[in-house]
């Protein structure tokens, strides 16, 4: 029913690709044994998860990466459901009919993504603008949910934790690449008359100062603006759990009057302050939409169900702001930290470095491309990667370009 609940009332009328997906469905659906439970595709029809006989009965059978697997579940006789397969459980269930699902995920980005960590753990997740639809929800590790009777011990105990949906529900510090909310709320009170001095049009020092990920900039608009940072942090949602069909989990923000101390680590992203990779996401994607909410989505068709409308969210930044990060962020990756992300399509984007207390740092990064007419926004984190100009960067930006690819927009 927690679908129903995210997506009442936003069902309009079937869809060519709907129709043509239901067609292939039905198709595909003898030779997989249905009917039964309903069958979970990804955006372009492929299998992720269907019924079918087993040895003993009805089996699962899944062809999904390990990556999606945190997200997309299981369902047994023994370990019962999660993920996906349970919060949609009264579709695909067969006592309510076994309608099948198609996600908006694409299976194949996933597995080049997973490449591209080289077995490294952390998340990204990559969306597309201004849809909002997840093409990608990456957690690393991840696991089989078809070899749960031979593996459940061993990734139970596993301290890199694959069953758990980093994705949606990993808090991580943000580090530097929080700096384009500190930017935007900097920019917010200069137009509003504030006593922060951001001088004129061009390649201004707060531009140049996020492009180089320069601290001492940062942690002085947080002692001069700390209030604000975390007004415009609420209002971007980073304090809440993002709506989508699975759970997902709040921000943290630290609690108010902050302290000069607190209010500086705030604005170089450090202290009482951590985010999932799917709220970091939806940051670069709010940037990249001119300034426009993304509403996320996962599911993209139901089976006798049109798709959903989309609609343009509300105004949570300026244009002008949004527009001046946007512009601050292709620097960054031109000439400043993020240059490992440069190529074609241009991708803009802003690193970041978290410290962890005791470990190696986080590696981040955030973007969206191409910079200069955004399609598809992304947040990576490597846990205890090191650097997000060097680590984190060369990832998002192959997944970046990879996902325009898909998408037919990647010239």
């Amino acid at each position: 029913m927690l679908l129903l609940a995210v997506t009442a009332g936003l069902w309009t009328a079937p869809t060519p690709w709907g129709v043509a997906l239901e067609a292939r469905l039905a198709r595909l659906r003898p030779a997989a044994g249905l009917p039964g439970r309903g069958g979970i595709y990804d955006r372009t029809g492929e299998a992720l998860a269907v019924s079918g006989p087993g040895g003993w009965g009805p089996a699962r059978r899944y062809t999904v990466p390990p990556s999606l697997a945190p997200v997309l579940g299981y369902v047994h006789p023994r370990f019962g459901l999660a993920g996906l397969e349970l919060s949609l459980d009264g579709w695909l269930a067969a006592r309510h009919g076994g309608a099948d699902v198609a996600l908006t995920i694409s299976r194949e980005l996933h597995r080049a993504a997973e490449s591209w960590f080289d077995g490294r753990p952390g998340a990204a997740v990559v969306l597309s603008i201004p849809e909002g639809e997840l093409l990608a929800l990456v957690s690393l590790p991840g696991f089989d949910p078809g070899a749960l009777d031979q593996g459940w011990e061993h990734w139970r105990a596993d301290a890199d934790r694959p069953f758990f949906p980093r994705a949606v529900q990993g808090l991580y510090a943000p580090g530097s690449a929080f700096k384009v909310v500190v930017m935007a709320a900097a920019l917010e009170a200069a137009q509003a008359g504030g006593t922060v001095g951001l001088p004129g049009p061009g390649r201004a020092p707060l531009d140049l100062a996020l492009a180089r990920s320069d601290n001492l900039v940062f942690r002085q608009l947080g002692v001069a603006l700390g209030p604000q940072i975390t007004g415009l942090a609420r209002r971007l949602g980073l304090d809440g759990a993002p709506p989508l069909e699975i759970p997902t989990r709040a921000g943290h923000l630290p609690p108010e009057p902050l302290s000069l101390g607190e209010a500086a680590l705030v604005g170089i992203g450090q202290g009482a302050i951590a985010f999932t990779p799917l709220q970091m996401a939806l940051v670069a994607g709010v940037i990249a939409s001119g300034g426009r909410a993304l509403t996320p989505r996962l599911v993209r068709w139901m089976e006798g169900r049109p798709a959903p409308r989309v609609q343009e969210g509300p105004r949570l930044l300026p244009l002008a702001v949004a527009q001046r990060v946007q512009a601050a962020m292709a620097l960054a990756v031109e000439e400043g930290t993020g240059t490992a992300a440069r190529g074609e399509p241009p991708v803009a984007g802003k690193t970041g470095t978290a410290e962890v207390a005791g470990k190696p740092p986080h590696a981040w990064f955030i973007g969206f491309a191409p910079a200069d007419r955004p399609r598809v926004a992304a947040a990576v984190v490597v846990e205890h990667g090191g650097s997000g100009g060097r680590v984190a960067a060369p990832i998002a930006a192959k997944i970046l370009r990879a996902a325009l690819e898909m998408m037919g927009g990647g010239g």
